[in-house]
Order: structure tokens, then sequence, then C-alpha cells
């Protein structure tokens, strides 16, 4: 058995499986005690069922009714969106992963042992984002007619490098995640942070500049005091999905393919808009599951630290999905959808993220971290986030068409020679800064 094939029979195990396993070990190792170490696994992989079984509500409801409006408004779609799990299967599936997770996972021990990072990343899955980072840069010069030989070692480095600019990004990003989760220890080291986050972040420094607004802070607690029942995530979510379903509906009445009926005018939207509301309502419950089994560990993490390096602190790197758990979060999240209907026609766009559409919710996560719970910041932040998902994956349709194609990773569903995308991955702006442009690079040399 080759080492790709053995990596991908540990993946087919499942999340559910190696996660718990992996947390069980690293708990043990900071001196955790078995009993509550088994009990934070447990309760991570419960955590992590119970958020992903809720945001399929979500992504099962919002695409439909999109794709019905956009495509009234005119907007015609070229490029198919494929969303994460087929970025990350691609990435997991390509041939230099068996050189590539070793040494993913090596440089960040070494890294740490040096002092260099102050993050140990414990989610595996997600060290895709380095594999996919060094992939779009090897499918980039093989495209330009780079040696194969080449071409491979240049995606290797540009992975690792991808890794260690995350890591810092990780470290230097810890005290405001700190502070949104109301837990020490835990940092986001992921290049969907990184990218979400230095939007957050600049837009925040620019707004903290403008005498006129930088006083207005317009936090979840302040909008609640304000608007009462209309500033509850699970009324803006009733709100907003019964709108939108029946905008959707009204439009194919207007074509002919919907009967006008009580169900169509009334039932329906409205289940669209209190599944959206139960989303609203149940992520941040989902999200206290998963810190509860984590809080040992990153307690655990910091004594080890302190007991063998005076001074010194470490994080535990986990996906950034553990923001959602802020009400805030959710509410700027929601106008995420809005947004993207707005600029789903911006000139130079052709992708439309009808998977991805119903996990908005996380392009809202790094913008109210960085903005420190500000919603004005944050909404505004994710706006710009929006903007640059859709526009990067429209960039970066061709090379990722091209490396999906090579390594077999595109769904049946797929029509023969249609360009494919992704928000996440290929739709992070990141990736022409740290792929793109040294494979430009690369290209010219060799």
């Amino acid at each position: 058995m080759n080492l790709v094939a053995l990596y991908q029979g540990i993946l087919n195990l499942g999340t559910n499986v190696l996660l718990p396993i992996l947390v069980f070990v690293i708990a043990l190792v900071f001196g955790v005690k078995p009993s509550k170490a088994v009990r934070a696994a447990l309760l991570i992989a419960i955590g992590f069922i119970g958020l992903w079984a809720v945001m399929g509500l979500m992504f099962s409801s919002i695409p439909g009714p999109v794709g019905v409006v956009t495509k009234a408004m005119g907007f015609k779609q070229t490029i198919v969106d494929v969303d994460w799990p087929v970025a990350g299967a691609l990435a997991w599936a390509s041939p230099y992963v068996a050189f590539m997770l070793p040494l993913v996972i090596l440089l960040n021990l070494l890294l740490l042992w040096k002092g260099f990072t102050k993050t140990l990343m414990i989610d595996v899955w997600n060290m895709w984002h380095f594999m996919f980072r060094g992939g779009i840069a090897y499918a980039f010069l093989v495209m330009a007619g780079v040696n194969n030989t080449v071409a491979f070692i240049s995606g290797l480095v540009v992975g690792l490098l991808a890794e260690v600019v995350v890591l810092k990004f990780a470290d230097w990003s810890a005290p405001w995640v700190e502070e949104h989760l109301g837990q020490k220890g835990i940092s986001f080291p992921t290049m969907s942070a990184i990218s979400m986050g230095i939007i957050g972040w600049v837009t925040n420094w620019v707004i903290e500049r403008i005498p006129a607004i930088r006083e207005w802070n317009p936090t979840f607690e302040r909008m609640q005091e304000r608007f009462g029942l209309l500033g509850q995530p699970i009324v803006l979510g009733v709100i907003l999905g019964t709108l939108l379903q029946l905008w959707a509906n009204l439009v194919q009445i207007g074509q002919g393919t919907l009967t006008a009926s009580l169900s169509t005018l009334f039932g329906g939207p409205v289940n669209t808009g209190v599944t959206l509301a139960a989303v609203m309502f149940l992520v941040p419950r989902m999200v206290g599951v998963l810190l509860e089994g984590l809080r040992p560990i990153a307690e655990g993490a910091q004594e080890w630290m302190r007991g063998r390096f005076k001074g010194k602190e470490m994080y535990v790197g986990m996906d950034f999905a553990l923001g959602l758990g802020d009400p805030g979060v959710i509410t700027v999240g929601m106008f995420a959808i809005v947004f993207t209907l707005i600029l789903v026609r911006f000139p130079g766009n052709s992708f439309l993220p009808l998977l991805y559409i119903g996990g908005t919710a996380f392009s809202a996560i790094m913008p109210v971290i960085m903005c420190k719970r500000n919603l004005f910041r944050a909404t505004v932040a994710t706006f710009f986030v929006v903007l640059s998902k859709l526009l990067t994956a429209t960039f970066a349709a061709g090379t990722f068409t091209y490396w999906a194609t090579t390594v077999g990773a595109l769904p049946a569903s797929v029509p023969g020679g249609a360009l494919v995308s992704s928000a996440v991955g290929a739709g992070e702006w990141d990736i022409v800064v740290l792929s793109f442009l040294p494979a430009f690079l690369l290209s010219l040399i060799f």
C-alpha cells in the first residue's frame, strides 16, 4: 500500500473517529487525567457532530431560493461551485500529500520547539489548507509548462511557507480569539482565518481613524437593548429566511413553474424562516459543547508549558468554526447572504457560491473577532470578505479545474468541460499572494 492510499484509508475513518483519538492522546501528553481526557475527546467529537448537523439545515434550505433569485436577477453562472469538501478532498488526494503531511507535522513541531510559534495544530483535517496552497502552485507551474519535478518540489515549498505564515498569524491573532471565546490557550491556524482575519483587522484599523463613526460601537448586547425582540438572531432568521423563500416562490409563480397556494405563499417561506432561526439558536450551543471539551486540554497545555519553559505559553490550534458560538457572528453572517445577492453581479465575477451560501456565517467569524464584536465594523468587513471570495474564486477557477481534473476529484454531477471553483480554498484571496505569485515568479525562472 502506498502512502497516499494509507492516508486516504486513515482519513476514511472520518473526523468523528480521528479527532477524539488525537485529542485524547494530546490531552494525556499534557498531563490531563485519563478520565477527563476521555470526556474532553468525546465532547469535542459530539460538538462537531452537532455543529455540522445544525449547519446542514442551513446548507439544505438556503441555496435553493438563492439560486432562483440570482437567476431571476440576470446572473449567468459560468463556474460551478464544488465547495470545500471537494477542495479538501482534492488536497488530500493529490500525490504530493505523501510527502506534504509528514513535513507539515514535523515543521509545526520544529517551529514550536524552536520558539518560532506558540501554536500546536491538532486539527489534522484542516492541514489540507497548506496542501491546497501548494497544490494550486504546482498546478499553475505544470500548466505553464514547467518540468513536473520542479513543479512538484515548488508545490511542497509553497505549502510549507503557507504553513509558516498561518502559524505566525495564529499566534498574532490569538489574543483576539481568546477574548472572543472567553477561553485562553486557543488559536485558529487555518488559511480561512488569515484571509478573512486580515480583512477584518484592516477594516477595523481604517474605521478607527474616521472621527465621525469610530465612536459608534453597536455590540450584540446593545442592539438587543435597543431593538428588543427584533434584535434577537432567531427573529432575524425568521424574517430573512421567510422573505428569501417568499421572493423565490413568487419568481417561480411568475414563471409558471410553481402554483400559488397557501403552502407556497406562507407555509414554505415560514418553514425556511423557522429553519434558519433554529440554526441561529442551536449553533452557539453546539460550540459551547466544543469549548467545554477543549477547556481542560487548553489549560493542560498552558500548565505543561509553564512547567517546562518558564514564562512561555502554548496555543492549541483548532478549526475557526469555534468562533460561531457568538450570537454577533450569527447575526452578521445573515447579512453575508444579502451581500452575496448584491455582489454576485459585480464586474469580473462569474461565480455563485451556491453550496457555500448556507455557511455564510463562517465569513463573519474573523471580522467579528478582529473588530472586537463591533457589529457595524464587522458587517463592513464581511461585505469585503464576500466580495473577495467571489473575485478570487473566479480568478482561480482555471487552475483549480485543471488540478481537479488531473487528480480526478471532480464530482460526477459536474458537466464535462465546466470550470469549477470553491469559496473556501480557491476563494480566499491569500492564494494570490501565497500560491499564484510565487508560482508565477518560479515560472519565469524555470
